[in-house]
C-alpha cells in the first residue's frame, strides 16, 4: 500500500505509532506520579524528625539541667523539693520512653521490618494492663483510670500491636484531662466485631484537630492540661497498626466535651498483614 509520499506502509502504521504514544505518556504519568509521592514522603518523614527531635530535645535539656543543679548543690534543696522534683523528673522520663518506643515502631514499620505476629489473646488482660501502665501518671493528676469489661472477647491479633494502640490512646486522655478527671476504658463485641472504647472527660478537640488526627501530614501541635509535650505520632502508629488487623479508628470530641476514641478489630483474623 502507497502512502501519501509515495512510499509503502503497512496497514496500520499510523494507529501502532499512535498506540505507542499514549503507551509512553501513560508510562511517563506513572513514574510522575511515583516520583511526587515518594517526595512527598520524603518531606513528610523529614517534617516528623524534625519535630521528634525538638520534643525529644527540650525536656531532656531542662531533665540534665536541674540533674546538674542536684549535684553542683543538693544541700540546698529540702526534702519535700526533691521529692516534688524526683517526681517530675520520673515523669519526664516515662514520656521520653514512651516516645522512643514510639520511634522505633514506626521507624521498623517505615523500613518494613516490623513483624506480625497474631496470637489469641483476651482483650480484657490488654485494658487491665494498660490501666496499670497508667496508674502513676494518673495519680500524679488526680485522674481515676477505669477499665470496665462485661464479657470476655477472645481475638487474633498481635498482641504487642494492641498494646502500644491502647497505651498511646490511655495517655493521650491522660494528656489532655484535667486535674481529677476521669478515662474510661471499656470492651464490647457484636456481629463478629470487637470493639474497644476509651472515653475522657477532657479538654477535647475542635473540628479542624479531630480531622487531621491520624494523619501525618496535617499534625496539630496541643500541649496537654498540665502543658505536656506531644508529637501526635502515637495516633498515627495506632491507625496504621489497627490498620493491619483489617479494623478501624476513630474518635469523636468537641471542645470542653472530652473526647471518645474507638477501635474497631474483627473477632477472628487469619490473614497476614500486607
Amino acid at each position: 500500500m502507497l502512502n501519501q509520499t509515495g512510499n509503502f506502509a503497512c496497514p496500520g502504521q499510523g494507529n501502532g505509532s499512535r498506540f505507542l504514544f499514549i503507551r509512553r505518556g501513560q508510562e511517563t504519568q506513572k513514574i510522575t506520579t511515583e516520583t511526587d509521592r515518594l517526595k512527598a514522603r520524603i518531606e513528610q518523614r523529614d517534617r516528623f524528625f524534625s519535630i521528634l527531635a525538638h520534643d525529644l530535645k527540650a525536656p531532656l535539656a531542662g531533665f540534665l539541667s536541674f540533674l546538674r543543679m542536684m549535684v553542683e548543690d543538693i544541700d540546698s534543696f529540702t526534702r519535700e523539693e526533691l521529692q516534688v522534683a524526683l517526681k517530675d523528673m520520673q515523669e519526664c522520663a516515662e514520656n521520653q520512653y514512651m516516645l522512643l518506643e514510639n520511634i522505633l515502631q514506626w521507624s521498623l514499620m517505615q523500613r518494613g521490618e516490623l513483624s506480625f505476629m497474631p496470637e489469641r489473646i483476651l482483650l480484657s488482660d490488654l485494658l487491665k494492663n494498660n490501666a496499670s501502665l497508667a496508674s502513676g501518671p494518673a495519680r500524679q493528676k488526680g485522674i481515676k483510670v477505669e477499665s470496665r469489661v462485661v464479657h470476655e472477647i477472645e481475638i487474633v491479633a498481635d498482641k504487642n500491636m494492641l498494646q502500644a494502640v491502647f497505651r498511646n490512646l490511655v495517655f493521650n486522655a491522660l494528656k489532655f484531662t484535667p486535674e481529677n478527671g476521669l478515662i474510661q476504658m471499656s470492651c464490647r463485641q457484636h456481629n463478629g466485631v470487637a470493639e474497644v472504647v476509651v472515653r475522657d472527660n477532657g479538654i477535647g478537640m475542635d473540628q479542624k484537630t479531630l480531622s487531621g488526627l491520624f494523619r501525618p501530614e496535617k499534625k496539630t501541635r496541643r500541649n496537654g492540661t498540665n502543658g505536656e509535650k506531644g508529637t501526635g505520632l502515637g495516633m498515627v502508629l495506632s491507625r496504621e497498626f489497627v490498620s493491619m488487623h483489617k479494623g478501624r479508628i476513630w474518635a469523636e470530641s468537641s471542645p470542653g466535651q472530652g473526647s471518645v476514641f474507638y477501635v474497631q478489630l474483627p473477632v477472628i483474623f487469619h490473614e497476614t498483614a500486607g
